[in-house]
């Protein structure tokens, strides 16, 4: 009978240390992941991946795209070596630029 307290004992002390380290190891694992969650909204901020394009790069994308559309649009149709399906991405291209460059000047209203 004493032998079967003495391993009762011994047993719930296992089950006890077991289950406290297994919430040490957890809370480490939280802890851990601070530094990158802080390092993550840095980041976010320093990189300005929260914001809007700039008015310059906006201003200057739209220059751009009516600098080349016209021409590129011209070999496109004129390159006879260009099969539909190549003419028809070409031109999704182009329209989806010009997309871009549309939500982002609306974005700056």
């Amino acid at each position: 009978m004493k032998c079967v307290a003495h391993c009762d004992a011994a047993l719930m002390m296992r089950r006890l240390i077991s289950a406290s380290a297994a919430v040490a190891c957890a809370a480490i694992e939280w802890i851990c992941l601070i530094p990158i969650v802080i390092i993550a909204f840095f980041l976010c901020g320093v990189l300005g991946g929260c914001r809007v394009p700039e008015t310059a790069y906006v201003k200057a994308d739209r220059a751009t795209f009516a600098a080349i559309e016209p021409e590129f649009w011209a070999y496109v149709s004129a390159d006879p070596a260009l099969s539909p399906e190549q003419r028809a991405r070409r031109a999704r291209t182009l329209y989806g630029w010009r997309l871009r460059i549309e939500a982002a000047e609306e974005a700056e209203r």
